[in-house]
């Protein structure tokens, strides 16, 4: 990482040192995440639509939360914020805090 690090995390922006997940959390406990690597050249994100397709699919059949228009609006306040003439964004979506380690009923997902 470098000076030019942005982070945003559950919608504000942050210094990097500041950022963190809780050690209830999902990501955390089991690595119950998605995430997407975006590519950004200039200020512009490159197949944004496609990349958030994608993540919604996979969010929807995982019963991970997905808010495409807050996240649509994060993705829009980071690239505004690129001052590189390319660039990579990373974005990670967790299901969330968990209250002890079971598995809850209305978390299920489509698991393989």
């Amino acid at each position: 990482m470098n000076d030019a690090t942005l982070v945003c995390l559950n919608g504000t922006f942050i210094a990097r040192e500041e950022a963190g997940v809780s050690t209830n959390d999902g990501a955390f406990l089991f690595g119950d995440t998605l995430f997407e690597t975006f590519k950004a050249v200039g200020q512009k994100v490159l197949l944004q639509w496609q990349h958030l397709n994608r993540l919604e699919r996979a969010a929807t059949r995982l019963a991970i939360p997905f808010e495409r228009n807050r996240i649509e609006t994060a993705l829009a306040q980071m690239a505004a914020g690129l001052t590189a003439p390319l660039s990579r964004l990373r974005l990670t979506l967790s299901r969330g805090p968990f209250n002890d380690l079971t598995w809850p009923a209305e978390r299920h997902g489509y698991f393989c």
